[in-house]
C-alpha cells in the first residue's frame, strides 16, 4: 500500500460577511508507483488520504464527491463517488437553511482514505476487477457543496508497474583456482551481465555449504556490465573451496523485484599431480603385442588423477617415438586403459619397435594442466640365448667321483636385457624338477655335479634340460632341450674265452679263440682299446674304435703284420672309456696257441654183422686208437648208415677201452639191412677235430638179399663254386660185395616231381653230381630234395629207397667276402622306402625277403652281414661328393639297413643274427655316371657268416 500525504484544494465562501476556504485534500506526494499484481505484499495497491475541511455554514455542506483515476488518454479507468440521498426541503426549507435557520442535511460521509488495487472500477475499458494495464495514471478528487460549488484537488500520477526488473547473467568459467600457483590454474571468473535500469542491484556470492554470504557489491540504475571475483571475500581474503552461490538482484520504485537464478561457480585451488602408472602384473611399460597371449597390451592407469570425471575437462593420452600419436582418454580416464602397439583400431599395422614417450595431459575446469610422462617399450623380437653342454652323460660317483666326467659344465650364452630360468626336466614323464633363475653374468658357466638344488644327488636318470627367457616386454625364449644322462653304475668289465687253447694253423677247427667281454653296462661307450699281448706284456695286435663295442672280438693268432704267432701263452686286454667317464679295464684268462694235431683210427673186428643169436658174427667191436689222449676233450662215436644216417651213437669226454654194437639202433630197435661204418670222432682241447671210420660192416639177417645203401657225401652241399662241398658223391654200397646188374638213381624236388636222373649198372656204382639239372638249373638253396635209387642186384632182387641231400645257403665271393645267392634288396632313390615305388622291384624285394627268412630258419646257427648302399648325385665333384658322402649317404646307407632289419624281424629272425655295415658310396656296382641303371646301388646286399 502506498500512502500519500494530504492535498488541500481551498474553495471561498462567505460567512456573516466574512470569507472562509473549503479545502479538499489528496496525496500531494510526487509520483506514486504500484505493483499489485507482480510484487504480493509489495506495493500491492494505492491509498489515498482524503482531508475535505469546509467552512461554516450550509452553503459549505458537502452533497457529492468522486475520486477518479484516468489514463494518459484521459479516460476513466476507476471511479468511487457518493451523492447526498436526502430529502431536499421546499423554498422556505432552502431559504431558512440559507438563511442559517435551519441545518442542511446530506448523506454524503467521505472516507478518510481510500485504495486503489490497480483494477477497473465504473470504467468503460474494463470490467470492475479487471487488471488496468501497466503505466501512468492520474487522480483527482472533486467535492460537491451544498452552494452547488464544485471543488477539485490537483491531479496526482499514480504508475501501475507489474514488471519487475530483469536481468541475465552468463559465467564464463564455473571451476576456478584462485591463489594456485598450478599451470593455468585460473585466477578469476566473469560474470556478463544485462540488467533493466531499476533503483538498485545487488550482487551477492553466497556459500552453499554454509550459506553465509562472503562477498557482495550493489549498483544503481544498471548492473555494471561485467562482474570479476577473485575468489575472496568482503574483507579480502581466500575463501575456502567449494560451491558458490552467485544472486544478481534489482527493485524498482513499484516494489517489483527481480533476480536471476543462481549461477554456481566452483572454487578448487586443490592441487592433482598426475603420474602414468603401469596396470601390468608385475608392473613395467615394455610390451609386445604379438599375440602371444603375454603383455600384449600395456595397460595404464592414472593414479594422480582425481576420480571425480566432473572435474575434468578433458585428458590426451600422446607418443612420440618412431610413430606419433595422440588420442583423448577422457571417457577411460578412470579405468585401465590397454595401449594396443597398432597404428589402427583393426589392428592390422603395427607400430614400429622401439621407445615411445608418453605424455599424458589433464586439463580440468579451474584451468589447471597438469600432465606426466613415461617411456613405453615396443618390443617383439625374442631375448637371445643359447646354451651349451660339456657332456651329454656324467657319472658323479659318491661321495668324490673317480675323477673322470664327475660334473659337466653348462656354459650359457644369455642376453642381459631378459629373465632366464634353467629347467630341468625328467626325461620319461616330463615333469619338471627344478626351476632356478640365471644370473647374465654369474651363472654364465655352471659346474654340476649332479645335486639338486638342496645338494642331494639326484637319481640315475635321463634329464631334460632348457632355459628360457622372458623379457620386459614378455617375449619369451625356449631353447631345444638337451638330454642330460646321469648315471652311476658301476662299469664291470670281464672277457671270457670261447676257448682257452687253439690251434690257428687254417684247418678250419680251432683256428680262432673269441674274446667276449661281458659288461655290466653295454651301452654308452664312446671309446675301446682292444689288444692282444703276450705273457711279457708286449703288445701283439690292437683294436680301437668308438661308440658301441664288439660283441666279440676273434684272434686267429696272428699279429698286426699277418704274422701267426709262435707257440706261447697271450692274453687278451680290454680299454674301455665310456660317455659318461668310466675308464674300466679288463684281461682275460690266458690264451695258449697250441698247434698239436691228434692221430686217431678206429678197428672193427668184424666186416659182417648178423645179430641172429647163433653166437657167430652176433657184436661188432670197436678198438679206439688215440694220441695224445690226455688233450682230448670230447669224443663221438657213431654207428652210420652208408648213407650217413646215425643209427646209434656215444659220447664221452676221452675214448677210453673199445665199444661194442649189436645191430641195434638208439631207439632199441634192430637197424634194418645194409651197410654200416663205425665212426670215432675226437676233438683236442686247441680245437681241432679229426676223425676215422672203419671199413663198411655188413648187417644181414638175408643171406639171400643184397645189404645195399646209397651213400651221399656230403649230405649237405653248397654248388656255389666256394671250392667247399661245390659237389656231391652218390655212392651206391654193397656190404657183401654182391653183384650189382643195374641202378638208377633220381633227385626230386620238395613237390615230389624229378629234377635230375641217373642211370648205370656194374662196375659203375657213384658219380659226382654238380647240383644241375640236364638243363642246366641251379638247385634252390637251403631246400631238402629227395635221392630215391633203385637198384637190382645179380639175383634180381629190387631194392628201392631214398635219402635227403639238403642244399645249403648258397654264395657268391664279391668285395672279396661271400654274398647270398638273392637279389639285393633295391630302394626309390634318396628314401628308405623299398615297397610301393616300383611294382617289379618292390615283388622282387618281397620275395627275397621271404627267401632269405626261410633259409635263416633252416640254418639257425647262420649269421648275415647286411650291407647298405647309396648313389653319389655328386659323383663328378669329388670334394662336394666327399661331403654328400659323410653328411647324406652314410646316413641313408644305416637307415635302410634298419629298414629292411625291421622287415626281417617282421618275419621272425632274430636281430640279433645280424650285423650291419653301411658304405654310403664306396661299394657302386654300377658306376654312377650311368644314369639309367646306376639305381641298382641302392641297395641293401647280405653276407653269410657261417
Amino acid at each position: 500500500m502506498v500512502a500519500c500525504g494530504l492535498l488541500l484544494v481551498a474553495a471561498m465562501t462567505f460567512a456573516g460577511g466574512a470569507s472562509q476556504r473549503t479545502q479538499v485534500g489528496v496525496a500531494v506526494d510526487d509520483t506514486v508507483y504500484i505493483s499489485p499484481f507482480s510484487s504480493p505484499g509489495v506495493q500491492d495497491e494505492l491509498t489515498i488520504p482524503i482531508s475535505v475541511t469546509t467552512a461554516s455554514g450550509n452553503r459549505n455542506v458537502v452533497i457529492a464527491y468522486e475520486i477518479v483515476i484516468r489514463d494518459q488518454q484521459d479516460r476513466v479507468v476507476w471511479i468511487e463517488s457518493a451523492v447526498d440521498q436526502s430529502d431536499q426541503p421546499g423554498f422556505f426549507g432552502r431559504l431558512f437553511q440559507n438563511l442559517g435557520l435551519a441545518q442542511r442535511q446530506t448523506t454524503v460521509t467521505i472516507p478518510a482514505s481510500t485504495t486503489w488495487n490497480g483494477t477497473f472500477q465504473g470504467s468503460t475499458l474494463g470490467a470492475d476487477g479487471a487488471r488496468v494495464p501497466d503505466g501512468e495514471y492520474t487522480y483527482v478528487l472533486t467535492a460537491t457543496l451544498a452552494s452547488e460549488d464544485v471543488v477539485s484537488s490537483d491531479p496526482r500520477i499514480v504508475v501501475v508497474d507489474n514488471t519487475p526488473p530483469t536481468a541475465t547473467a552468463e559465467l564464463d568459467y564455473l571451476y576456478f583456482a584462485p591463489g594456485s600457483d598450478v599451470r593455468g590454474a585460473r585466477q578469476t571468473v566473469t560474470l556478463t551481465q544485462t540488467t533493466s535500469e531499476e533503483v538498485e542491484w545487488a550482487g551477492r556470492v553466497v556459500s552453499v555449504d554454509t550459506g553465509a554470504e562472503v562477498f557482495n557489491v550493489f549498483w544503481q540504475g544498471f548492473a555494471a556490465r561485467e562482474f570479476v571475483w577473485d575468489g575472496r571475500d568482503i574483507a579480502g581474503n581466500p575463501v575456502p573451496d567449494g560451491s558458490y552461490r552467485y544472486t544478481l538482484e534489482g527493485r524498482d520504485r513499484a516494489g517489483n523485484l527481480g533476480r536471476i537464478d543462481p549461477i554456481i561457480v566452483v572454487v578448487d585451488t586443490a592441487d592433482r599431480p598426475i603420474v602414468i602408472e603401469s596396470a601390468m602384473p608385475g608392473g613395467g611399460f615394455a610390451f609386445s603385442p604379438n599375440d602371444s597371449g603375454v603383455r600384449d597390451e600395456l595397460l595404464l592407469s592414472f593414479g594422480g588423477l582425481n576420480v571425480n570425471t566432473d572435474l575434468l575437462d578433458s585428458v590426451e593420452l600422446s607418443a612420440t617415438g618412431p610413430v606419433s600419436g595422440s588420442v583423448d582418454i577422457t571417457p577411460a580416464v578412470t579405468a585401465i586403459l590397454p595401449l594396443t602397439g597398432y597404428v589402427d583400431q583393426e589392428r592390422s599395422q603395427r607400430a614400429p619397435e622401439g621407445e615411445y614417450e608418453l605424455t599424458v595431459t589433464a586439463r580440468y575446469l579451474n584451468g589447471m594442466v597438469v600432465s606426466a610422462t613415461a617411456t613405453a617399450v615396443l618390443d617383439v623380437t625374442p631375448p637371445i640365448g643359447s646354451f651349451a653342454v660339456s657332456d651329454r652323460v656324467f657319472s658323479p660317483e659318491l661321495p668324490t667321483g673317480d675323477g673322470f666326467k664327475d660334473t659337466i659344465t653348462v656354459t650359457h650364452t644369455i642376453s642381459d636385457d631378459a629373465e632366464w630360468v634353467g629347467e630341468v626336466l625328467d626325461h620319461a614323464s616330463g615333469a619338471l624338477l627344478e626351476s632356478f633363475v640365471l644370473d647374465p653374468v654369474a651363472d654364465r658357466r655352471i659346474v654340476w655335479d649332479g645335486r639338486d638344488l638342496a645338494g642331494n644327488p639326484i637319481p640315475d636318470g635321463t634329464y631334460r634340460y632348457r632355459i628360457v627367457g622372458t623379457d620386459p616386454a614378455g617375449n619369451r625364449t625356449e631353447t631345444s632341450f638337451v638330454q642330460v644322462t646321469i648315471d652311476r653304475r658301476p662299469t664291470d668289465v670281464e672277457l671270457v674265452l670261447s676257448r682257452e687253447y687253439f690251434s690257428p694253423n687254417g684247418d678250419g677247427q680251432g683256428d680262432v679263440v673269441v674274446i667276449r667281454p661281458e659288461l655290466s653296462v653295454p651301452t654308452g661307450i664312446a671309446e675301446y682299446r682292444f689288444r692282444i699281448v703276450d705273457a711279457q706284456a708286449n703288445e701283439v695286435l690292437s683294436f680301437e674304435g668308438t661308440g658301441p663295442l664288439p660283441a666279440q672280438f676273434p684272434w686267429d693268432g696272428r699279429n698286426a703284420a699277418g704274422q701267426l704267432m709262435p707257440e706261447a701263452q697271450y692274453f687278451a686286454a680290454l680299454d674301455l672309456i665310456y660317455e659318461k667317464g668310466n675308464r674300466p679295464r679288463a684281461v682275460s684268462p690266458p690264451m695258449t696257441i697250441d698247434n698239436t694235431i691228434p692221430r686217431v683210427a678206429l678197428r672193427a673186428s668184424s666186416a659182417i654183422l648178423s645179430p641172429t643169436g647163433d653166437g657167430v658174427n652176433d657184436i661188432v667191436e670197436f678198438i679206439p686208437f688215440v694220441e695224445p689222449i690226455g688233450e682230448i676233450v670230447s669224443f663221438v662215436g657213431q654207428i652210420r648208415a652208408l648213407d650217413g644216417r646215425v643209427v646209434a651213437e656215444i659220447t664221452g669226454d676221452s675214448p677210453r677201452g673199445t665199444a661194442y654194437w649189436d645191430g641195434t639202433t638208439a631207439t632199441g630197435q634192430r637197424a634194418p639191412d645194409g651197410g654200416y661204418v663205425g665212426v670215432l670222432r675226437v676233438e683236442h682241447r686247441n680245437g681241432t677235430i679229426r676223425e676215422a671210420q672203419t671199413d663198411t660192416i655188413a648187417l644181414s639177417v638175408d643171406p639171400t638179399r643184397a645189404a645195399v645203401a646209397l651213400r651221399l657225401m656230403p649230405q649237405l652241399f653248397r654248388p656255389d663254386g666256394d671250392g667247399v662241398a661245390d659237389t656231391v658223391d652218390m655212392v651206391i654200397a654193397v656190404a657183401d660185395g654182391r653183384p650189382i646188374a643195374s641202378w638208377t638213381i633220381r633227385v626230386l624236388r620238395p613237390d615230389g616231381t624229378e629234377f635230375y636222373r641217373r642211370s648205370g649198372s656194374d662196375p659203375v656204382r657213384s658219380f659226382e653230381w654238380d647240383g644241375r639239372s640236364a638243363s642246366g638249373e641251379l638247385v634252390r638253396m637251403a631246400t631238402d630234395y629227395q635221392v630215391a635209387y633203385e637198384i637190382t642186384d645179380g639175383s634180381g632182387n629190387v631194392i628201392t629207397g631214398s635219402e635227403t641231400l639238403t642244399v645249403d645257403v648258397l654264395t657268391e665271393e664279391r668285395f672279396g667276402m661271400r654274398r647270398i645267392l638273392i637279389d639285393d634288396i633295391i630302394f626309390e632313390g634318396y628314401t628308405t622306402r623299398y615297397l610301393n615305388w616300383n611294382k617289379e622291384l618292390s615283388e622282387r624285394n618281397v620275395a627275397a625277403l621271404d627267401q632269405l627268412a626261410a633259409a635263416l630258419r633252416k640254418f639257425p646257427n647262420y649269421r648275415v652281414d647286411m650291407h647298405g648302399h647309396a648313389v653319389s648325385v655328386l659323383y663328378y665333384d669329388a670334394e662336394r661328393s666327399d661331403l654328400e658322402h659323410v653328411q647324406t649317404l652314410i646316413p641313408l646307407s644305416r637307415g635302410r639297413t634298419e629298414t629292411i632289419l625291421d622287415a626281417l624281424a617282421a618275419r621272425g629272425i632274430d636281430r640279433g643274427r645280424f650285423t650291419r655295415e653301411w658304405w654310403g658310396k664306396l661299394r657302386p656296382l654300377i658306376p654312377f655316371s650311368d644314369l639309367d641303371e646306376r639305381f641298382i646301388n641302392r641297395r641293401v646286399e647280405f653276407y653269410l657268416v657261417r
